[in-house]
């Protein structure tokens, strides 16, 4: 029987992209907590609307 090669898992993100990731979401975490908790209509497209900017 040959010996089958081993598979890795490929990244969803690069390290960069992380970076960027986890940097937003240092500066927005506030405004992102606050337009949930006052969730309503509506809610959901003011958080799109902030990663969009």
């Amino acid at each position: 029987m040959a010996k089958e090669a081993k598979r890795t898992k490929s990244k969803m993100f690069t390290s960069r992209e992380v970076d960027i990731i986890v940097d937003f979401m240092k500066e927005n975490a506030s405004t992102m907590q606050s337009r949930h908790a006052s969730a309503g209509p509506g809610a959901a497209h003011k958080v799109n609307q902030l990663w969009l900017s």
